[in-house]
C-alpha cells in the first residue's frame, strides 16, 4: 500500500522507468495543468448503448464477452446502494479481488457516492497487507470470493474493528465456513449472487440476514444466495407449474453440469463437501464425478487438510456414514496440498 506521498511519487518514478508509461499523479502540477487544456468532445449516449464489454469468470468453460449496457450498470449501482452496501464518503474500497470482475463492477456505485478507492501493492489478495491496511484506515470493505474470505479467517493477525463489510461471492460459502467467518469477523458479511449478464444483481443476503433472528432458521438462510434484490423478480417452478420458493430465499443446490449420477441415483456434489467441511481436521475440499464401469459415475473427494492433521481416509469415511446417505459417500479421497482456482478464486 502506498504508505506517504514520498513513497507513491517513488514508485511511479520507478515505474514510469521500467515501463516508459506516463504516470500523473493527482496531487502534482501535471494533473492541474490538465483542467487547463482543451475541453475534449463529449459523445452522446443512449441508456441501451454499449457501456463495457465484461468477461465472465469461465467457471463452466472459456470466459464470455458480455455487453453490458448503461441501463445495466445503473440498475446495478441502484441495486447496490439499496440492498448490498450503504455507501458513503469515507468508505474505502480495497480492491483485493480481480478489478476486472466483481470488484471492478463495484468501482461504479462507489465512484457515486464519492468513497475512496484502494489498489493494493500486492495487485491482489494479500492477508498480510490486508492486515496492514485495517490497522491504519477505518470503513474498509472489499469484495472477495468465498476461498479468500477463509483465507482471511485462518491468516489475518489483527482484529476486524475497522472493517466494514465484505461483500462475497462467485460461489458456494458452505454454511460451517461462514459461520467460522462470522465468529471471527462479527456480524460483517454480505452476499450476492449474479451473472456477467446482469452483474451482481440477481440476490442479497444481507448481514442482519446472517445472523439468528429467532425464527428457528438461519442455518436455512446462511445456506442460501439471499432474497430477490430490489426491483429483481425471482421465481423456481416445478414440472408442474407449482411454485417452489415460498421461503423467499433462493438455494442454489449445485451447477446442473456437475450432478453426479452414480447407479441411477443423483448426488449433488455440494451435499457431500457440506458434509465433510464439518469434520475438524478438513481445510478446503473438492468433489467431483469421475466414469465407473459398474455405478455410471462414482464420487471422488479431493481434500485440503489444515496443517498438522493427519490425512485419515477411513476417519473420513466414517465421517461421512454419520452425516450422509451411504451411497453419497465417496469411494476415493484424494488428498492435496491446495485446491486449484482461477483468477477470481473460485475453485
Amino acid at each position: 500500500m502506498f504508505r506517504d506521498g514520498r513513497d507513491r511519487h517513488d514508485r511511479h518514478r520507478r515505474g514510469a522507468r521500467a515501463a516508459g508509461t506516463l504516470f500523473i499523479d493527482v496531487d502534482t502540477r501535471d494533473y492541474r495543468d490538465l483542467l487547463d487544456g482543451e475541453p475534449s468532445l463529449v459523445h452522446e449516449t443512449g441508456s441501451d448503448d454499449l457501456a463495457w464489454l465484461f468477461y465472465t469468470s469461465g467457471t463452466t468453460g472459456r470466459p464470455k464477452g458480455v455487453m453490458l449496457t448503461h441501463r445495466n450498470l445503473l440498475a446495478m449501482t441502484l441495486n447496490y446502494l439499496a440492498d448490498v452496501d450503504h455507501a458513503a464518503p469515507g468508505d474505502k474500497l480495497l480492491h483485493t479481488a480481480p478489478m476486472s470482475h466483481g470488484s471492478g463492477l463495484y468501482i461504479v456505485p462507489n465512484i457515486a457516492v464519492g468513497a475512496t478507492h484502494l489498489v493494493p501493492a500486492a495487485r491482489g489478495f494479500d492477508v498480510a497487507e490486508i492486515d496492514e491496511v485495517l490497522s491504519s484506515e477505518m470503513q474498509v470493505k472489499f469484495f472477495a470470493a468465498p476461498t479468500m474470505v477463509m483465507r482471511l479467517v485462518d491468516e489475518m493477525r489483527g482484529d476486524a474493528r475497522n472493517l466494514k463489510q465484505i461483500i462475497y461471492g462467485g460461489g458456494p460459502m458452505y454454511v460451517t465456513d461462514c459461520l467460522r467467518a462470522l465468529e471471527r469477523l462479527g456480524p460483517r458479511l454480505v452476499q450476492i449472487y449474479g451473472q456477467g449478464e446482469c452483474p451482481m444483481t440477481i440476490s442479497v443476503l444481507t448481514a442482519a440476514d446472517h445472523l439468528d433472528s429467532g425464527d428457528g432458521r438461519r442455518l436455512e438462510r446462511i445456506g442460501s444466495v439471499g432474497r430477490a434484490q430490489t426491483g429483481v423478480d425471482v421465481a423456481i417452478f416445478a414440472d408442474d407449474d407449482r411454485p417452489l420458493d415460498e421461503f423467499g430465499y433462493l438455494k442454489l443446490v449445485d451447477r446442473s453440469k456437475d450432478l453426479i449420477i452414480s447407479g441411477g441415483t443423483n448426488i449433488y456434489p455440494r451435499e457431500v463437501e457440506e458434509a465433510l467441511l464439518l469434520y475438524s481436521s478438513v481445510k478446503e475440499v473438492a468433489v467431483i464425478g469421475v466414469p465407473d464401469k459398474k455405478w455410471g459415475e462414482s464420487v471422488v473427494a479431493f481434500v485440503v487438510v489444515h496443517d498438522a492433521h493427519p490425512q485419515n481416509a477411513e476417519a473420513l469415511d466414517a465421517h461421512c456414514l454419520a452425516h450422509i446417505a451411504r451411497f453419497k459417500r465417496p469411494a476415493r479421497y484424494v488428498f492435496v496440498d491446495e485446491l486449484p482456482k482461477n483468477a477470481t478464486g473460485k475453485c
